[in-house]
């Protein structure tokens, strides 16, 4: 279902593509075990009398429906009524709690780094556009041409697992299996073709991965909750170098991640819940 998602995702996106070079709300976000998914929710009063609903969170869409928070970028979006701009912080694990925040940015951006966000035309404005340069692996550098990162990534609250260009992909599994060559890879059902038994391990050792995008904007996921989900590494192949790919929710976690639509940036902050 999630890579139904992507491929729907990616195939809306690339019909037409272009780019361009204090008072919010804000509330708790978690991990949506209780509706049974590993996407994030928010539980708003709704309606008058205000009636209390959990919803999923989804930068992937613009409208707003029964179960369904909208935060895309298209003019209906919940997000233009507050300026354009929002931000989020995706928990680790369902024991904690994150937040999303309605509202533009402060002048106080201490601690963020920043990418160009670029946007789609006017009749697709939903997505969230960055450009991925570079991956690493315990500190090492992979060796992928910039031309297979061309094609973008969306950045998707909605998605869980990150799909890559399959260049980028298969750089990243062969140097992730090499640093956890300890581990013995199992079969998974999941869709996921890196995953691991841990069973007797007490001290997992999980490799740093970082991703660097457009403006030398530089992030270390989150070890382990960022970089595996149900002990399989949280990347996929998600099609052709040079194509459009997805950040996906995992990548994100405890990360504030600040989306300015009218500076055009997409900003990061570890640590940030």
């Amino acid at each position: 279902m999630d890579r139904a998602r992507a491929n729907y995702i990616i195939s809306k996106a690339t019909r037409r593509m272009t780019t361009q070079s204090e008072g919010g709300a804000s509330i708790p976000t978690y991990l949506g075990d209780a509706v049974d998914s590993l996407e994030y929710v928010v539980t708003l009063g709704i309606g008058t009398p205000a009636v209390q609903q959990t919803v999923l969170i989804d930068t992937g869409s613009d409208l707003s429906f029964d179960g369904l928070l909208g935060l895309g970028g298209a003019p209906e979006s919940l997000v233009s009524q507050y300026g354009g701009a929002f931000s989020y912080c995706l928990p680790p694990t369902n024991s904690s709690a994150g937040f999303l925040t309605l509202s533009p940015p402060s002048n106080n951006t201490a601690g963020f780094m920043f990418t160009p966000m670029y946007r789609y035309a006017p009749d697709i404005a939903t997505f969230y556009l960055v450009t991925l340069t570079g991956i690493s692996v315990g500190g090492k550098p992979l060796d992928i041409a910039p031309s297979v990162f061309a094609g973008g990534l969306i950045i998707d609250s909605g998605t869980v697992i990150t799909g890559l260009p399959k260049t980028a992909y298969a750089a990243l599994r062969t140097a992730f299996r090499s640093a956890m060559s300890q581990y013995p890879l199992v079969p998974s059902d999941t869709g996921l073709d890196t995953c691991y038994n841990f069973t007797g391990h007490s001290d997992v050792v999980v490799p740093k991965v970082a991703l660097t995008f457009n403006g030398s904007a530089t992030i270390e996921i989150d070890v382990p909750s960022g970089v595996l989900v149900e002990s399989c590494l949280a990347f996929v192949a998600e099609g052709r170098d040079g194509g459009v790919g997805i950040i996906g929710n995992v990548n994100q976690r405890t990360f504030e991640v600040l989306y300015d639509s009218r500076q055009g940036t997409v900003g990061f902050r570890a640590g940030a819940c």
